[in-house]
């Protein structure tokens, strides 16, 4: 079966590989100004058959338009199309995202240039098309671009300071003498870049639901910074909203991220219910073995005395704690939405159809009681908290015979004695005393009638 799957994986990167070189080399030869196209791949570690990414560089007098496109992007797990620029003809030459051009081709330009979710050669064809036209549209601002050696310092130098900003540190200095270790920084700026454009965020903004985008670039800015585009994208957000306009930065048609049949956006939503159960069960499991550890490190370090043991089979209470908990976070899931899940509150609700009954509904109860019960009998039997503190019984059986005292005494002091020797300042003897003191004040006493004494 595994086979089978890698196999058809293997077929569809293929076929979507066969579709993107056909729309790239159809688009050079129909275009006039385009001069050659090349392209460059690259394969997972772990199966040189399966691609990874596939490049296709066109190049145009001036510059290079290059069209990336994973598969299978390694964080978002899904297909992700985006556009490059290369000034110049140099093969070191840097390469820009789209996104860090268009302020110098059309501020005014908020078009969606990343396209996520692309699965299918159909959709690969459909979102090259889109990226091809709306290249076309700003070709003629790039030549102009590529002519105004001032505008393109004024573009690197922001680009450089968004990057800088992003890593809280300068980047270029520090790699100046290795251009392989800057390639790698700007690979994971490009890489997080591609991540905030196909973030929830972005994806508001795509479907045209402003005042939620608005909000969620405005939280992330309270733990995180926005990149370059994300400030702008905020500040026309907010223009738009004050203004009260509509702007649609991505055609209905490529809105491949979203479910197109009801039954899988039913199915995508009973998801993310489930995963909010599983999610607080784990969560609880997590907790058990933390309070574990803590009570380890307290007994340990606070109470040495105190007689621990730390039985192989407990690992297996926090894999039985998964069944409580999950059981109650289906049964209290409605006002986990309610807490939880703020405004998609009515949308979970909606797509909530866990089937229920009476009879699991009353059985979960049950498990849950019982549960509890025992966790009430378990503390009672092993630990429990007294007036004389905290008492561990797990080392104990409940069964044996004991025999009660009535009262216990333990005494224990250290030996100790007391030398005068004449005039001198009494010496204090014990397991304390100072080695070099002993040498000089006691050996001497000892060695007077002849006796050898060998201090270890």
């Amino acid at each position: 079966m595994v086979h089978s799957e890698l196999s058809q994986t293997e077929r569809l990167f293929c076929q979507l590989e066969t579709a993107f070189q056909k729309q790239v080399t159809d688009f050079t030869f129909h275009e006039k100004e385009a001069m050659f196209c090349s392209f460059s791949r690259a394969t997972h570690e772990s199966n040189d058959s399966l691609l990874s990414c596939i490049t296709g560089s066109i190049v145009f007098p001036g510059f290079r338009l290059c069209v990336m496109f994973e598969p299978r992007h390694p964080r978002l797990l899904t297909g992700v199309l985006q556009l490059h620029i290369r000034f110049g003809l140099r093969a070191d030459a840097r390469a820009y995202p789209i996104y860090a051009v268009l302020p110098y081709l059309d501020p005014d330009d908020f078009s969606c240039y990343t396209l996520s979710a692309v699965t299918t050669p159909e959709q690969l064809e459909a979102g090259m098309q889109y990226l091809f036209r709306a290249f076309l549209r700003h070709y003629d601002a790039l030549s102009r671009l590529c002519g105004d050696p001032e505008r393109l310092a004024q573009m690197d130098k922001a680009f450089c300071d968004d990057v800088t900003a992003y890593f809280q540190d300068d980047v270029f200095s520090r790699c100046a003498r290795h251009p392989e270790q800057l390639s790698v920084f700007l690979g994971w700026y490009s890489d997080a870049l591609t991540r905030r454009l196909c973030s929830n965020a972005y994806l508001l903004f795509l479907l045209g639901n402003f005042s939620a985008a608005r909000r969620a670039y405005r939280n992330r800015s309270r733990y995180s910074r926005l990149l370059a585009h994300e400030q702008r994208l905020y500040a026309f957000l907010q223009n738009l909203l004050a203004e009260n306009r509509t702007y649609t930065s991505l055609p209905r048609a490529l809105w491949f991220f979203v479910p197109e049949t009801a039954a899988e956006k039913q199915r995508t939503e009973r998801a993310r219910s489930r995963s909010l159960a599983l999610g607080a069960a784990l969560t609880y499991a997590l907790l058990c073995v933390l309070t574990q550890g803590a009570y380890t490190v307290f007994c340990r370090v606070f109470a040495q005395h105190h007689l621990l043991v730390l039985f192989p089979s407990r690992a297996g209470l926090f894999v039985f704690a998964l069944l409580p908990a999950l059981l109650l976070c289906i049964l209290l899931r409605h006002s986990f939405y309610h807490w939880f899940a703020g405004t998609e509150e009515a949308a979970l609700l909606e797509s909530d159809h866990m089937p229920g009954s009476a009879v699991r509904t009353w059985g979960s109860r049950a498990v849950i009681t019982a549960c509890l019960v025992f966790s009430l009998f378990y503390a009672n039997n092993n630990i429990v908290f007294d007036a004389a503190g905290v008492s561990d019984n797990r080392a104990f059986g409940i069964d044996g015979s004991y025999t009660r005292y009535e009262q216990v005494v333990l005494q224990q002091t250290d030996s100790q004695y007391l030398l005068c020797c004449g005039s001198a300042e009494p010496f204090v003897l014990n397991r304390m005393a100072d080695s070099n003191e002993i040498r000089s004040r006691i050996v001497p006493i000892l060695t007077r009638g002849g006796s050898t004494v060998q201090l270890s």
